[in-house]
């Protein structure tokens, strides 16, 4: 018998499919900042920082919830990323709007879980989103800064005074 109603076990599979899906969205941003536009401290800050928060803390932390009680996670479903961006502004406020939708699925996420009397699923999805706060306002900080600096390359010299993230 296993006591996750199914309604949750699809939510939180979702959100795993989700999490390594973002992980390459966010790969190919830090690629085109890093090769096209030679951000290159952007572009390593946002890898490190922001695109293996996904597959690990909460992708990983989202699975470790369902195989706890012995259901296995399902992984698939990348498709290959391949898309291009004309500035940096692009790339930042495309990152801004992922990172909106994530958080937004998270908490539906969260919302299924406790609706559903699953509340030892809900304390570790409850978790997660007060981690994935931090990314969000990171995200929100950049594009500000990005819209003060406009395309200037001092934004990639000056990243590390307005990273907030660990």
């Amino acid at each position: 018998m296993i006591n996750i109603t199914e309604a949750t076990k699809v939510a939180v599979q979702e959100m795993v499919t989700e999490s390594f899906k973002c992980n390459a969205k966010v790969d190919r941003m830090k690629s085109v900042l890093a090769t096209k536009f030679a951000y290159s401290q952007t572009a390593n800050l946002i890898h490190l920082g922001i695109a293996h928060k996904f597959p690990i803390e909460l992708g990983d932390s989202l699975g470790d919830l369902l195989e706890g009680h012995n259901i296995s996670i399902v992984y698939g479903g990348i498709q290959v990323e391949s898309r291009d961006y004309s500035s940096v502004s692009e790339i930042l406020n495309d990152l801004l709007s992922m990172v909106y939708e994530y958080q937004n699925e998270l908490n539906m996420c969260a919302k299924i879980s406790i609706d559903n009397m699953d509340l030892h699923v809900y304390q570790g999805v409850l978790s997660l989103t007060g981690y994935f706060n931090k990314i969000v306002e990171q995200c929100i900080l950049l594009v500000d800064k990005i819209n003060l600096y406009g395309e200037s390359p001092t934004f990639d010299a000056d990243i590390e005074k307005f990273w907030i993230l660990d």
